[in-house]
């Protein structure tokens, strides 16, 4: 192995896509040892990117991917959740400002989505057909190792035929796939994925073998410290998209009160996605304002390594975001998932936790799930180790023997 190359969504200001890079880096070091300084790694979004002030990696254009030098033995791992059914309307949209989101949006509905990826691709210069999908073919002569890594396809029945075509022959086409959920699986096999690929936990699951809760409090602001060492690990961190939070907002401050009036149990509302599209910073402020009980506040940080902190030092977690929810297993926090509406998390926890450690609520039931939770004794995940280890082994058939 003479490079790596990271690709994905990692240039947008999301806690979950910004982890994938992050957990791939800390793995070839530990693999690596010695080594590892010898590999150059880069790392590649849809545009160049700098967002280290929040603990994540710079990132070159997709575009510079295309003349950056690769050899046989060259690895490109495509990481992230949305990576398969991703278009240049929804990651442009994602990257710009809220207003562009919102006329993106607009636009879209009246345009023809072909067309209006034809104009993105010609105003900002793409050169590939779909963010993060990599035709072999564009490294010619070079042949490098071109893998898929615990991506998820919940989405991808919203993809044309002809779209899933062309993800269809470039995956089977790659050397390494593995998806991250079991409904992911099947959407890939009903597409036409014929070679082999594999089910493997998401790979930001080891977060804490890398970076645990005493590493965790030298890496955070010493105001996010001060902050939650305050709360004595006595608290219910709480985080919500915007459109999940949308036609709820009484009902989430009325049920964080309640839950502060019958067990004296704060709550830290935590921003995991900041990004255009997910917005939690605004709607976990407008909760905010409407709590009547003065018990909860907001984590003012959105620094990957704070978010990871807020989480795993929490008595309970509850969450729309699917890395909110991997980061309490990881650590061993309880988790309510936030809400039946969100497909990909649900689809997650049914894979690869245990019936009676799958806790799905509707913000009606908040209060009632926390108190039942609250009141009994966790004694952690079953099968924590064994999720680990599959991930460990996911990683290990992804880079074959390239690392030895």
């Amino acid at each position: 192995m003479d490079k790596v190359i990271v690709v994905g969504a990692i240039d947008r200001h999301n806690y979950g896509d910004l982890l994938f890079p992050i957990l791939i880096t800390e793995y070839l070091k530990k693999e690596l040892k010695e080594g590892y300084k010898k590999i150059p790694i880069e790392y590649y979004g849809s545009v160049k990117s700098d967002l280290s002030e929040f603990g994540a990696v710079k990132t070159y254009s997709s575009n510079k991917l295309l003349e950056t030098k690769v050899t046989d033995d060259t690895v490109i791992i495509v990481a992230g959740g949305a990576v398969l059914f991703a278009t240049w309307i929804n990651i442009i949209s994602y990257l710009k400002s809220d207003m562009f989101f919102k006329f993106i949006s607009a636009a879209n509905k009246v345009i023809s989505p072909n067309i209006m990826e034809r104009i993105l691709a010609k105003v900002f210069g793409f050169k590939l057909k779909k963010p993060f999908i990599i035709p072999k073919e564009v490294f010619l002569p070079a042949n490098p190792r071109i893998t898929y890594n615990a991506v998820g396809s919940s989405l991808i029945s919203t993809l044309s035929i002809a779209d899933k075509v062309y993800l269809s022959d470039r995956l089977n086409e790659s050397e390494y796939l593995s998806v991250r959920d079991q409904k992911s699986y099947e959407n890939l096999k009903e597409i036409g994925i014929h070679k082999d690929f594999y089910l493997s936990p998401d790979s930001a699951l080891i977060m804490s073998d890398f970076f645990p809760i005493n590493a965790l409090e030298k890496m955070v602001d010493q105001e996010t410290l001060k902050l939650i060492n305050g709360l004595y690990g006595n608290y219910f961190c709480f985080q919500v998209g915007l459109k999940y939070a949308n036609e709820n907002y009484h009902l989430i401050a009325e049920s964080l009160d309640q839950i502060y009036q019958k067990h004296k149990v704060p709550t830290l509302l935590l921003p995991i996605g900041n990004a255009p599209g997910h917005n939690n910073d605004i709607a976990l402020k407008k909760i905010l304002s409407i709590m009547k009980t003065n018990s909860a506040k907001i984590l003012q940080s959105s620094n990957v390594f704070d978010i990871m902190f807020g989480i795993a030092s929490a008595r309970i977690f509850a969450g729309t975001s699917l890395h909110g929810n991997i980061t309490a297993t990881s650590f061993d926090v309880q988790n309510i998932v936030l809400t039946s509406k969100v497909p990909k998390l649900n689809n997650y926890v049914h894979t690869w936790l245990e019936k009676d450690e799958i806790n799905i609520v509707e913000f009606e039931d908040l209060t009632i799930a926390f108190s039942n939770l609250i009141s009994n004794r966790f004694l952690g995940y079953k099968n924590l180790q064994r999720l680990k280890d599959k991930v460990y082994e996911n990683y290990k058939r992804l880079f074959g023997n390239s690392l030895y």
